[in-house]
């Protein structure tokens, strides 16, 4: 019979202490409480954390909440758990060495922490902003203030609406924690809590344990500066690529004092120009440079084809015998098995499977990079990233040799632009660089290319569909909302020409017009104080902007925003259709639809030229700026 899943939080203040639980199948919710002059019902949270019949949900639990339990349960007061809430948010103090600070109770809870199964690095209001929680709300008093009874109960609320939205980010991960349920079972252990790279460590460090039958211990590395080693087939025919790589064997890549790699001066300066792009290597790929541009596939140009490899880092590790130092040879053997285990997954239609095994087999190379995993292998990390930008750049150089054009690059892929003389060339020297390097494409055609950079572009389908990267990616738990009305009505009149006017108009969805944002030290608007996370949309009759607490400085592109801190039953009727519309015109010289306007050169400020522009209306302030009024977006 399936556990009954619920809802977990507490709150911590000099003289209250409070634990939300809220049940998932009936809405119900339980509070414990502990105030200077109350004790907490120790024996019934207990019980009813230890039940077998309770499935506890938390964001952040492990680091925070499941501690802090253990501590509560032992019957304390309010003041010895703000002292121990402290030593966590202020002092650092990590969830396994709390109980050598703290007499904890021993607690056996089941148990699943959302902090790592979500993208990101983020927090849960965050979250909630990216989800379009109904209502999105910072901590109503300063931690360390001593709460009156009715300040507590301000307090349950808070709590109460942080169940809410942490029952949203559950909800929006049901098909991953599913993954991990079944992966759990595969493997024997608890994956429930963990990031596709801490699976990936777990599972493979299980296996390869079981091949040896002894433990996977991390050492320490034996070297602060290495030099990258290219593999045999890596070969130019350029003598600029050539050079790049003389740049590689001249420079080391070095290691910092927090263990990070840090890539020669030299080698992130280069640039490297083929045809007519300008490519530049870094730590997270190869990528080109181009930006504000429109392809279109047609007669004259050619056919515009993307071709990415598949699974390229996991590939590179097998082809290429790389190893984490730590692991050990048998790395190999169990990284190679799961490899097959997911083509025979896929040749079977078995998606569930594959797609398990992919978790796997990706996040691997996630964690060569961390000091704390036993994967951490700087010297791997960068033979793999760096030999396969290099491989695509003898990819890009032979296609650009048979004049073959390539508008574009980025870590795993490249597009091109294919003339019908050059097909079977170009399909011709795929086969041959695939054969060469172990490395495997797959293609897709686009009717059209719209760049705002090489990170964020639009791609048309010949049958209509769209492709989204980046700043053009609808919002969802890795990216924050923006203007997405805005998104619709450009994709709208791209694909069919629908006037922008149109698609904004007939919107009656508030959370197409909203916007997110993370404020550093929070937010405030005319005296209001708003949160960290902000939520807004541009309506009609606001003035000022919205300012940062700290320091008083606006908030980027916040002139004309109004807080929408909780959304409304009803569609507001203040919006500023101007705003999205003029947005709208500017995301058509973003991707270079249009040719961006030559911005207008104001006379000296407080000259007698500027003053009379000012009063006559040509002269604005716009985003802290003075500015023309033609260039106000």
């Amino acid at each position: 019979m399936p556990k009954i899943q619920v809802i977990l939080d507490i709150e911590c203040f000099p003289n209250y202490f409070l634990c939300s639980l809220k049940r998932l199948d009936t809405g119900a919710i339980l509070e414990f409480e502990m105030r200077d002059d109350s004790k907490l019902d120790c024996e019934n949270l207990k019980r009813i954390l230890t039940s077998d019949k309770y499935e506890f949900v938390t964001f952040n639990g492990n680091g925070y909440d499941l501690p802090m339990l253990s501590y509560a349960l032992n019957d304390v007061s309010p003041k010895s758990l703000k002292r121990a809430s402290d030593a966590i948010i202020v002092d650092n103090l990590r969830a396994w060495d709390f109980p050598k600070r703290f007499n904890c109770v021993e607690l056996k809870i089941d148990h699943i922490d959302l902090m790592e199964v979500a993208k990101g690095d983020c927090s849960l209001k965050l979250y909630a902003g990216r989800l379009h929680a109904k209502k999105m709300q910072d901590l109503p008093y300063d931690p360390d203030v001593s709460l009156t009874n009715e300040q507590m109960d301000e307090v349950k609320r808070y709590c109460r609406n942080d169940l809410e939205n942490t029952e949203l980010l559950l909800k929006a991960h049901v098909k991953q924690i599913d993954e991990r349920r079944l992966m759990s079972k595969q493997y024997g252990a608890d994956l429930r809590s963990k990031s596709d790279a801490q699976i990936a460590e777990a599972v493979i460090k299980s296996e390869v344990e079981k091949l040896t039958g002894q433990r996977i211990k991390k050492g320490r590395l034996d070297y602060k500066e290495f030099y990258y080693q290219k593999p045999d087939y890596v070969v130019f025919a350029s003598e600029q690529l050539n050079n790049a790589l003389q740049i590689l064997k001249d420079n080391p890549f070095t290691i910092n004092d927090k263990g990070v790699t840090v890539m020669p001066t030299a080698l992130a300066e280069l640039q490297i120009v083929i045809g007519e792009t300008t490519y530049q290597m870094g730590m997270g790929g190869l990528h080109s440079t181009e930006k504000e541009r429109a392809l279109f596939s047609n007669e004259i140009n050619g056919l515009l084809v993307d071709a990415d490899v598949g699974s390229m880092y996991p590939s590179l590790m097998l082809n290429n015998g790389l190893t984490p130092p730590f692991v050990g040879d048998e790395f190999m053997t169990v990284f190679r098995g799961i490899r097959d285990k997911r083509v025979a997954a896929k040749r079977a239609g078995d998606k569930t499977v594959a797609d398990l095994l992919k978790i796997v087999l990706n996040g691997t190379y996630g964690k060569l990079g961390s000091q704390y995993s036993i994967f951490y292998a700087p010297k791997m990390m960068v033979q793999v990233t760096l030999t396969g930008q290099l491989s695509i750049l003898m990819l890009v150089h032979r296609l650009e040799s048979l004049g073959i054009s390539v508008v574009s690059a980025n870590t795993d892929g490249i597009v091109s632009l294919v003339k019908p003389h050059q097909t079977e060339a170009y399909y011709d020297t795929m086969k041959r660089w695939e054969k060469r390097t172990g490395l495997e494409m797959e293609f897709t055609e686009y009717a059209a290319l719209y760049n705002r950079d090489v990170n964020s572009y639009i791609a048309l389908k010949p049958d209509g569909k769209f492709k989204t990267k980046g700043f053009f990616n609808y919002a969802g738990i890795d990216k924050n909302p923006q203007n997405e009305i805005c998104l619709d009505a450009l994709l709208a009149y791209l694909k069919d020409g629908v006037p922008f006017e149109q698609t904004v108009h007939n919107c009656t969805d508030i959370r197409k017009f909203v916007s997110v944002i993370r404020v550093t030290g929070g937010a405030q608007k005319d005296g209001e104080y708003l949160g960290k996370v902000v939520r807004f949309y541009y309506a009609m009759g606001v003035s000022g902007t919205i300012r940062r607490v700290q320091n008083g400085n606006t908030v980027p592109r916040s002139t004309g925003a109004k807080p929408l801190m909780e959304l409304p039953d009803a569609f507001p009727t203040d919006i500023n259709y101007s705003w999205y519309l003029r947005e709208c015109e500017e995301l058509l010289y973003d991707v270079g639809v249009k040719p961006r306007p030559v911005p207008v050169k104001l006379p000296r400020k407080n000259s007698k030229e500027w003053k009379q522009m000012f009063a006559d209306g040509l002269v604005v302030e716009h985003e802290g700026a003075f500015v023309h009024v033609s260039d106000v977006r």
